[in-house]
């Protein structure tokens, strides 16, 4: 089963701001370290594309026989049913953990024995998500 991300206006205002930032970087650094503009201008056209394709390839959500997969951008993830620990809603999708979530209406999935240790994702089909995920997360514990 196969479920893909929405978009929020936090998400969405968050990759503005880690578009301006580095932009306004380069920018100064570019004139008080005297670097070509052609150096400036690549860096730019760089974030502008890294940004643009964070900001709206859609994060894919795969359940499979053993594991849940997230693809988000360039980055796989995979998790274990049997490492999912505990599930529940938040809205804060900018601090902490893998960020999968492109909108504040989100689900945290806590889980052992991966880099994080947890992962927060935005499914459209919010309800369809998590009772896929309560068939395969068996041992984990819900606070809905």
């Amino acid at each position: 089963m196969t479920y893909y991300s929405k978009y929020g206006s936090k998400f969405i205002r968050y990759n503005i701001l880690l578009f301006v930032v580095p932009t306004v970087i380069i920018l100064l650094l570019g004139m008080f370290r005297d670097i070509s503009l052609y150096r400036i201008s690549v860096s730019i056209l760089l974030i502008i594309i890294i940004v643009l394709v964070n900001t709206f390839k859609p994060v894919k959500y795969v359940f499979t026989d053993h594991q849940l997969i997230i693809h988000n951008g360039i980055k796989k993830s995979k998790i274990y049913y049997d490492a999912i620990t505990h599930v529940e809603l938040t809205e804060d999708i900018i601090v902490g953990g893998n960020k999968a979530a492109k909108s504040e209406d989100a689900i945290q999935i806590d889980y052992t024995g991966g880099v994080y240790d947890n992962v927060k994702v935005s499914p459209r089909e919010k309800e369809a998500f998590l009772k896929e995920l309560k068939k395969k997360a068996v041992k984990a514990k819900f606070n809905l």
